[in-house]
């Protein structure tokens, strides 16, 4: 079974991410891969993670029953509206309304069996407000690491934080969450693997699939499991430090070296969370 589960739950839908990054920058060469990988970034990490839901899950029925079951339409949505941005490149006040609004609907999704039946008043409001501009900020945050870096360095920080966070969620008390962060994990880890000698890529559009899912799944670890508040405030701090050591570094410090230290401080926050985690189990894994 845990065999089953690594093949159609992490290496086939790593392996169908990276085919769809590497078909789309062997159709275009040169100049024009930062415009391949500005599209194909999204549609692969998007597209990995549902092919690794369906593949621990199976593909679940429209509309969904539970909050978990949206997760794969989240990422297709979340995919879509970034191959919109890639395509159309609107104004950056624009981008952001619609990231924004992209994000306040996946946690409408999440938060709406307590707003309807367990918050009141203003509550659920302030949540979904307040847990939207967490995902804005994470959005944000990466896409100006993609800006500053023009490289694989947001994959490595997605990979490396992912990683952690998958186990810190594991460590709360639910291992689907778990196995699920461990999709997008692994599909941007291979993603970094296969751009490793393909500089000038345009990793942006990717940021807004990427935090539409951490997002979900950090919702539905701390509402409907015992992932700690904190905690999940840390693991979507996860850019921060990664944003603020790539405007401070030194020119000297590119290509594969920038990344492997700007995903090494992606994993700070989730490893501070994993450890929080550990002082305090879950009394039920789900």
């Amino acid at each position: 079974m845990l065999a089953s589960a690594l093949i159609y739950g992490v290496f086939l839908p790593a392996a169908l991410a990276a085919a769809v990054l590497l078909s789309s920058l062997r159709q275009r060469e040169g100049g024009d891969r930062r415009a391949a990988s500005a599209s194909a970034l999204p549609a692969a990490v998007g597209l990995g993670f549902v092919a690794g839901y369906a593949g621990i899950s199976g593909v679940p029925k429209f509309p969904p029953v539970v909050t978990g079951e949206w997760l794969p339409f989240i990422a297709f949505a979340a995919t879509a509206f970034a191959l919109g941005f890639a395509f159309w490149k609107p104004p950056a006040w624009v981008q952001l309304l619609k990231s924004f609004l992209v994000l306040a609907a996946v946690q409408w999704l999440m938060l709406r069996p307590l707003m309807e039946h367990t918050w009141e008043g203003a509550a659920g409001w302030l949540w979904l407000a307040g847990t939207s501009l967490a995902g804005l900020a994470y959005v944000e945050a990466s896409e100006r690491i993609a800006a500053k870096t023009a490289d694989h360095s947001l994959l490595a920080v997605a990979g490396a934080s992912g990683a952690l966070t998958a186990g810190t969620l594991g460590l709360s008390g639910s291992a689907l969450l778990a196995q699920l962060m461990g999709v997008q994990a692994a599909v941007c880890g291979v993603l970094y693997l296969v751009t490793l000698k393909k500089p000038e890529l345009n990793a942006r559009f990717m940021a807004l699939p990427a935090g539409a899912i951490l997002l979900a799944l950090v919702a539905n670890g701390h509402f409907y499991s015992e992932f700690s508040l904190t905690g999940a405030a840390l693991v979507m701090a996860a850019p921060l430090l990664p944003l603020i050591a790539a405007w401070k570094l030194p020119e000297s410090v590119s290509g594969w070296k920038r990344s492997i230290l700007l995903g090494t401080l992606g994993a700070v926050t989730p490893a501070v969370a994993a450890l929080m985690a550990v002082q305090t189990p879950p009394d039920v894994y789900y």
